[in-house]
């Protein structure tokens, strides 16, 4: 493999040289080919690693190099190029040329060298020839021409892809039709990802395993650190559930296939995955499941859809899903009808994207799962088809603490928004402050009166006037009651209002009421704030003006319950 570097042409060389170090350094480090190459900068191709090691390659087409008559002119022009590129401060300056030096030559170049510059290195034929070497695709393309003008005289241009995909298609064609005909029963697919290939088997006829047996035998090892692949195999392989089972190498001493001989063989040193596919014409129909006491008391029913039915030596398989996926169940069962082995029923959920009401849901079932004692019965298309005794409580794993929170949130979130008739995913975060805001709007919903943070005081400015009345508030303080603002709720940046509220207390105090008498007295209350606090709780209480009646003020209010948030109270 040679490339006449000498006669390729300027623009041919350098669009090859960049091709080359661009594919040299294809991942390693970023290469960069500034504008006006071939000019005065220093810098015709520009590469930079992460680690800020700089390389500038300056690339001089001499195809005869730089002796002779042309001596002074080119040797002026590259030792100006190494200069102005020094000024960049590059680790390495590298000088390309499309032949190979003379003694001479190189000793010039490699005399341009300063005490504090730059490496200097030369990449001149030879090391062009070495990249070539070790990137035959640019030598491919290089030769493309060639190639073309080859091929029309032999009637193959199809075969060197001049037709661009489509040329690619036909050939993929071609050659998948071809790797059918390698056996009568059995078809050859294939698949082409960088340097790998990855092909498998397709019957042609519904018989072929039949006529044409295909056999896997794994000769494997199993240790003490294996037990969870041993479980995992058992519940693919035992009763054919759908999770993949991978078999690393150090399992795996010898794969040997049996079968056709194209095929057959035997391998080792290799990792094993197997795939299940689900072809149970019942994937896809509907399912549901209910949970019942013991006694026959119901507690819910939740449906779902069928992802996969299997069966194994050991027993069958049914994988279910609920809302959009966000909850999936596994029910193992052993076939023997009186069988001492359990039922094993699994779940796995995850509560990202889901609206809010499936939120709940799915932690609901989650929390009946645990539940001691109760019955689990699955339906398919309406007819029965398994009863579940659920296990002893100390055999069931426990709720994430997360869970109780979770679902708290969610049921306070799904009444505040069935109120402000929006609707929105259940939030991935919900800070403390949240939690209470959206507590409270829920207890306003539901007809409370409630206290809220957001009023630990009100502010009123005195107008200067005198009275009884004013007097007897800054004394003995009373009721008080005004209708304020919307409530509103914020969940990160989601709005939601809930509507006009009362605020009060009915025994509110004036903060500081002997300045106030004071300013009254001697003329200058008018413009003063005084500073109303509540009498028995932290914060004034709120009420919806919809739902506003006598007892709200004169009760205590709705406490809000929030689980690992502690209320303030007065006297903490």
């Amino acid at each position: 493999m040679q490339v006449d570097w000498a006669t390729l042409g300027r623009n041919k060389f350098e669009s090859t040289v960049e091709l080359l170090i661009r594919r040299q350094w294809d991942g390693h480090a970023n290469v960069i080919v500034p504008d006006g190459r071939g000019g005065d900068d220093g810098i015709d191709i520009d590469v930079e690693k992460s680690n800020a090691h700089k390389r500038i390659y300056q690339l001089k087409y001499y195809p005869d190099g730089f002796s002779g008559d042309r001596k002074t002119t080119r040797q002026k022009q590259i030792r100006k190029s190494y200069i102005t590129a020094a000024k960049y401060q590059p680790d390495e300056w590298l000088l390309v040329v499309p032949t190979k030096l003379t003694p001479g030559e190189r000793m010039f170049v490699e005399g341009l060298a300063e005490l504090r510059g730059p490496k200097i290195s030369i990449v001149d034929q030879v090391e062009l020839d070495i990249l070539m070497i070790n990137l035959p695709d640019v030598y491919n393309y290089l030769e493309r021409d060639q190639m073309r003008a080859n091929a029309v005289l032999f009637g193959q241009e199809a075969a060197n892809l001049f037709g661009g995909v489509k040329d690619v298609v036909d050939r993929v064609r071609s050659l998948g039709q071809l790797a059918d005909t390698i056996d009568p029963h059995w078809a050859l697919d294939f698949v082409r990802s960088g340097d790998s290939v990855t092909y498998s088997l397709r019957p042609k006829t519904s018989d072929a395993h039949i006529k044409s047996p295909v056999k896997l035998t794994v000769d494997g090892v199993l240790g003490p650190q294996h037990s969870e692949l041993a479980k995992a195999m058992r519940g693919t392989f035992g009763f054919g559930a759908s999770d993949p089972v991978l078999l690393p190498a150090e399992v795996v001493q010898r794969l040997t296939i049996s079968g056709p001989a194209f095929i057959a063989g035997a391998h080792q040193n290799i990792d094993m995955q197997f795939n299940p596919i689900s072809r149970n014409p019942h994937v896809g129909a509907t399912a549901q499941i209910s949970f019942e006491t013991p006694d026959g008391d119901h507690l819910g029913q939740f449906e779902g859809e069928v992802t996969h039915i299997g069966q194994g030596p050991e027993g069958g398989a049914l994988e279910l899903a609920f809302y959009n996926k966000h909850l999936e169940m596994r029910v193992l069962f052993p076939l023997q009808e009186f069988s001492e082995e359990p039922i094993d029923v699994r779940i796995g959920y995850n509560l990202q994207k889901i609206a809010v009401r499936d939120a709940i849901e799915v932690l609901e079932i989650s929390t009946l799962l645990r539940s001691h004692a109760l019955l689990l019965k699955v339906h398919l298309e309406d007819q029965h088809l398994m009863t579940v005794h659920q296990g002893n409580a100390e055999n069931i794993p426990p709720l994430d603490p997360d869970v109780a929170i979770i679902r708290s949130i969610a049921e306070d979130l799904s009444v505040v928004q069935a109120h402000c008739k929006q609707s929105f995913q259940l939030p991935l975060t919900v800070t403390q402050r949240e939690r209470i805001d959206l507590r409270i709007a829920r207890l306003l919903i539901e007809g409370h009166a409630v206290e809220t943070p957001d009023a630990s005081s009100i502010t009123a400015t005195l107008s200067g006037e005198d009275s009884p009345e004013l007097r007897a508030i800054m004394i003995d303080g009373g009721s008080l009651r005004f209708e304020g603002p919307d409530y509103v709720v914020k969940i990160g940046k989601k709005t939601m209002t809930v509507g006009p509220a009362y605020i009060g207390d009915p025994e509110s105090y004036v903060e500081h009421a002997d300045v106030a008498l004071h300013r009254l007295d001697n003329g200058t209350a008018e413009g003063y704030q005084v500073k109303f606090l509540p009498g028995t709780t932290t914060y004034f209480r709120s009420v919806l003006v919809e739902s506003a009646e006598p007892r709200h003020f004169a009760d205590p209010p709705t406490p809000w319950r929030i689980s690992g948030i502690e209320q303030p109270t007065k006297q903490s």
